[in-house]
């Protein structure tokens, strides 16, 4: 699929926009992360490749304003809180990492 590349030059040179970038980025991490939760599932090997060390790909939208959009849930009667929807995804991200890693060690 390729989308386990940088492709930030791309947007410097003009061939795709930042939001495109953005778009794959999420995109590798959400089959990275797919990937590495059915292989464990179904015990079989992954087959994403995980991101390389001298090229990250970073999560898009960390830190952003999505994270504030609030979430609220009438049975609880508490006041709306924060979703957190982009930092529960970069945390669930780096947990797929780990087990990627210890996969691969097994």
């Amino acid at each position: 699929m390729g989308l386990n590349i940088d492709c930030s030059p791309w947007v410097k040179s003009g061939l795709i926009t930042h939001e495109d970038m953005l778009d794959r980025n999420w995109a590798y991490w959400a089959t990275f992360s797919q990937d590495v939760l059915w292989s464990l599932y179904v015990g079989r090997e992954c087959c994403v490749l995980p991101p390389r060390k001298d090229r990250q790909i970073p999560l898009p939208w960390v830190g952003s304003e999505i994270d504030q959009a609030p979430w609220y849930w009438a049975p609880c009667k508490m006041p709306p809180q924060p979703s957190h929807v982009v930092r529960t995804f970069e945390k669930t991200c780096e947990l797929m990492l780990i087990a990627r890693r210890i996969m691969d060690f097994v």
